[in-house]
């Protein structure tokens, strides 16, 4: 009769036990917070080497395309038996035999511009900024003369 007792007096005690763990399904705000600072931390040192990377590629890719743009220029010139490089010649001209229309624009969406000196040319990215000079992303990207 005492092991009946003592059975009686825990099955209720027990069921309190499951009632309580099924009830605590959340976080607690501590828990929460240790989240979202680990998070910050990470992100605080894996976005900058990142986005460090990205406009590192970014500059890579405008020179590939400054190249390529003045070699179709080159073969331009070439085809057409020209002497040189016409003063009146836009980039459009290339369209489509040479160039394909977003052939024209840089990583950035800027437009690239031919300089034409009479003798030589070449071609040039304003970089991110879209502008002449600037430094690091937004300095000017040019072809070989």
């Amino acid at each position: 009769m005492l092991g009946e007792i003592t059975m009686q007096h825990r099955l209720p005690n027990r069921s309190r036990q499951l009632v309580h763990r099924q009830i605590r399904r959340g976080f607690t705000l501590l828990e929460i917070v240790i989240v979202v600072m680990i998070i910050a931390l990470l992100a605080t040192l894996i976005v900058p080497n990142v986005m460090g990377r990205f406009f590192s590629s970014q500059r890579k890719i405008a020179e590939a395309q400054v190249e390529k743009v003045k070699t179709q220029v080159s073969l331009y010139i070439l085809d057409q038996q020209l002497g040189g490089l016409p003063d009146d010649f836009e980039l459009t001209d290339l369209v489509p035999s040479y160039l394909g229309e977003d052939d024209l624009v840089d990583p950035w969406q800027n437009p690239f511009e031919v300089i034409n000196d009479g003798t030589t040319f070449y071609v040039v990215s304003y970089g991110d900024g879209g502008e002449p000079g600037g430094e690091e992303n937004q300095a000017d990207i040019e072809s070989s003369h």
